[in-house]
């Protein structure tokens, strides 16, 4: 997704599921190239995702105060998201970094 231009605005709900999808993206990249635990990654993977339904629910609100509600979890969730992204990506990190060092040690000899 490209960033809105001057007088264009992207939908939250557009913007939540492309961020869905590369959270979706990251845990498959975690779990088969890093020393993330599982754990660590399903939590992610879920309030990862669960922004969009949330603000989907949203949508369909049956009141005000529901409405209100579910956008609120949809905010907690990202907010949970935001909390576990680093340490992956951290890790997933470091341990890129260490993969290069080694490739690079090795192409010494």
């Amino acid at each position: 997704m490209s960033e809105p231009g001057p007088g264009q605005v992207f939908d939250i709900r557009d913007r939540a599921f492309e961020f869905a999808v590369r959270i979706v993206k990251l845990c498959k990249y975690l779990e088969k190239n890093s020393g993330v635990s599982r754990s660590v990654i399903s939590q992610l993977l879920r309030a990862g995702t669960s922004v969009g339904a949330n603000l989907e629910e949203a949508r369909a609100g049956q009141s005000p105060a529901d409405f209100i509600h579910k956008n609120a979890v949809s905010l907690k969730e990202a907010g949970e998201a935001h909390y576990w992204l680093p340490k992956p990506r951290m890790k997933a990190l470091r341990m890129e970094s260490a993969n290069s060092k080694m490739s690079r040690w090795s192409s010494v000899r």
